[in-house]
């Protein structure tokens, strides 16, 4: 009785917590009141199976001395055990969790639970033993059948949520609503960190993208879509803007999209849209002001802390598969469609129509991803080994593999570790594909697909141990550049392949020419002055009505890392490593891509002969480099570099959010 009693306070403790901190950067003033309830029975049930199967034993050993008359008192014992066992190995967790750990604050906490346990076995003990009177355990009874009926009640909830089995869990059936007339709606859905050749869309032999090969037949697909810059934010930014990185200057150090560049969420408000963001990525939300233009913006990263419990951390710490469905979590793409349904249910019967936004991160770092998806691309022993590597082998599998792999040495992998971790990466690839699919099932269930734009893409690919590095954000080789962009215009098309190079920016163009419409006018970048834009934005739907256009170059940058990873590779004296550090920009047509280093360094690679970009043709074929270079050239000429102007504060972030970063690896440790 004690024991469910003090999981249901423990549990409810920890999940108030976790919503006090999540909702703090929800972003939205419509709290997601099931998912809180459900929250809070994940965190009680947890410790229910767990606490109480221990607490049975420890009830057999205190009757034990009851009938030897050698303990007094049990319900002293068991209460401060368990107070002990909340100050002691819970609120670490609970911290750690929170990305608030440190040593005086566990201690802290430590201390006080010892106190209080001290205080409620000696105030017990006095009233039984020296006052003579029998703990009340009519009170206990009491209070244990309301805790059994709130468990019970928790439960239900907690089962019918998408926390209980996030890789079954599927959004449930929605009722057809009517479209409005005139505009289509816009489903914008990226699918972070998927790197094109690793999907079977791409090419690739595993089968990683089974409802996106099928969506193709539908859909313009082009097979040459390159990403502007490294990394979530810039793509985003060159996405929503339709500039390049050089024109827009979202990258570091000035991590935010200025007001003055007007965006496509923006742009569709204006005309009459409901706009809504959801997104699994804190790049992605009002710090960095990209999402500016979305009425909506639900920023998931933080709603993650509800999903998770202290239980589920141990378990992650000892390295074990977990034993029971909940405990084996996913990156937010059960709970986001979920949300997403939620939000479509109660927006589409509005004489409007919706620019719904959404970012999956289950393809990200740390590849978390359920296990039935992991069984498809791994033997039984390769699973239980990825357990093992989320944090109990190489400490935090973030810091190991952004940092400690790419600034430090990479030695440290065997290469069957490094098989694991890819077969993890597609299996998030896999089921990202799936919680895509559902979403286009949502909004063909509800009668709206035939009258929606879908644009399906990534922001950037993943290096996976390829030169040298893992993860993303330095230099510009196409392991991260190669990009998905697929396209469904309303109603479908006969599905085609389209060989045009183009760039993510090129998306700006593609949805504000299908919904609002341009009559051929330039695009504004700030809605006042449209002659400031410099690259022209493509509509790529007319792109792919045209023949190929060899003409057509597209160009990327990587202008940098955040300062502390730059002062860690400078400080390094590894040649190969500072060689990260130096600000590159490549030029590709197709077929041959230029690559030119701040420093003059250059490389050229045939990229249909040698597509993992492993040798320079520099001396081989110098028209081709001369050719690039000139175009190079001439686009630094037609593009100006734009500036923060002074005077401007610099861009500032909570400190949760930059907690947010750190555990992603984007941000260093200083």
């Amino acid at each position: 009785m004690v024991a469910l009693i003090g999981s249901l306070l423990i549990g409810l403790g920890e999940c108030g917590a976790a919503c006090a901190l999540s909702l703090r950067h929800y972003g939205d003033p419509h709290w997601p009141w099931m998912l809180m309830v459900a929250s809070a029975g994940k965190a009680v049930i947890s410790h229910v199976v767990v606490w109480c199967p221990l607490f049975a034993l420890l009830g057999v050993a205190v009757g034990w001395g009851l009938r030897r008359r050698a303990v007094h008192a049990p319900e002293a014992i068991f209460g401060a055990v368990f107070m002990l066992l909340a100050a002691w190995v819970i609120a670490p967790c609970d911290l750690t969790l929170a990305e608030r750990y440190s040593g005086g604050k566990a201690v802290m906490l430590g201390v006080a639970g010892t106190l209080l346990a001290a205080a409620w076995f000696g105030a017990v003990w006095w009233w039984t033993r020296r006052r003579g009177r029998r703990f009340p355990l009519r009170v206990l009874r009491v209070a244990g059948g309301a805790a059994l009926v709130a468990t019970l009640v928790l439960f239900v909830v907690f089962v019918r949520s998408p926390m209980f089995d996030p890789g079954a869990f599927r959004v449930a059936a929605g009722r057809a609503v009517a479209s409005p007339a005139g505009q289509p709606n816009v489903l914008w859905i990226v699918m972070d960190t998927v790197r094109r050749d690793h999907t079977s869309l791409g090419g690739y032999d595993r089968k990683t993208t089974p409802h996106l090969d099928e969506f193709a037949q539908r859909a313009l697909v082009f097979d040459h879509a390159v990403a502007n810059g490294m990394w979530t934010l810039p793509n985003h930014a060159a996405m929503f803007s339709g500039l390049p990185l050089r024109a827009h200057g979202t990258d570091f150090p000035h991590p935010r999209l200025d007001a003055r560049f007007a965006t496509v969420a923006e742009t569709l408000r204006d005309h009459g849209y409901a706009t809504a963001a959801f997104s699994n990525n804190p790049w992605v939300a009002p710090a960095t002001d990209v999402t500016r233009g979305f009425d909506t913006k639900r920023i998931l990263y933080h709603l993650r802390h509800i999903n998770r419990t202290s239980i589920g951390w141990m378990l992650d710490r000892l390295g074990w598969a977990p034993p029971l469905p909940w405990f084996d979590e996913d990156f937010g793409g059960a709970m986001t469609n979920a949300l997403v349904a939620d939000w479509v249910d109660n927006h589409a019967r509005r004489d409007q129509p919706m620019f719904v936004f959404v970012n999956y991160m289950d393809a990200h770092l740390p590849y978390r991803v359920p296990r039935r998806y992991r069984a498809e691309f791994l033997a039984p022993p390769q699973v239980r080994r990825s357990y093992e590597l989320s944090l109990s082998a190489y400490g935090r599998i973030v810091d190991a593999l952004d940092r400690r792999f790419n600034f430090e040495d990479s030695t440290f992998l065997p290469e069957s570790d490094r098989e694991v971790l890819r077969g993890q990466y597609d299996a998030g690839i896999r089921y990202v594909d799936d919680r895509v699919d559902e979403l286009i099932d949502m909004f063909r269930q509800r009668g709206l697909l035939d009258d929606t734009l879908v644009v399906i893409c990534s922001d950037h690919g993943e290096y996976l141990g390829q030169h040298g590095q893992w993860a993303h954000r330095m230099q510009v080789y196409q392991d991260v550049l190669n990009v998905v962009i697929a396209l469904r215009p309303p109603g479908g098309v006969e599905g085609a392949r389209v060989e045009t190079p183009v760039q993510l920016a090129d998306l700006y163009g593609t949805v504000i020419g299908a919904t609002v419409g341009t009559n051929g006018a330039p695009l504004a970048v700030d809605g006042k002055d449209p002659t400031l834009r410099v690259w022209p934005a493509r509509d790529l739907f007319a792109v792919a009505a045209e023949p190929m256009d060899t003409q057509r170059i597209a160009v990327s940058e990587y202008g940098g890392d955040s300062k502390e990873n730059l002062d860690r590779i400078r400080e390094s004296g590894n040649p190969e490593l500072q060689q990260r550090a130096v600000p590159q920009v490549a030029a590709q047509d197709g077929r041959y891509k230029l690559i030119v280093s701040a420093d003059g360094r250059q490389e050229l690679y045939d990229l249909r002969a040698d597509p993992g970009e492993q040798h320079n043709l520099m001396t081989e074929f110098p028209s081709e480099a001369e050719r690039l270079g000139a175009y190079l050239a001439e686009w630094h000429t037609r593009v100006p570099q734009y500036t923060p102007p002074a005077g401007e504060p610099a861009p500032g972030m909570d400190v949760d959010v930059i907690r947010a970063l750190k555990s992603l690896g984007y941000l260093g440790d200083e």
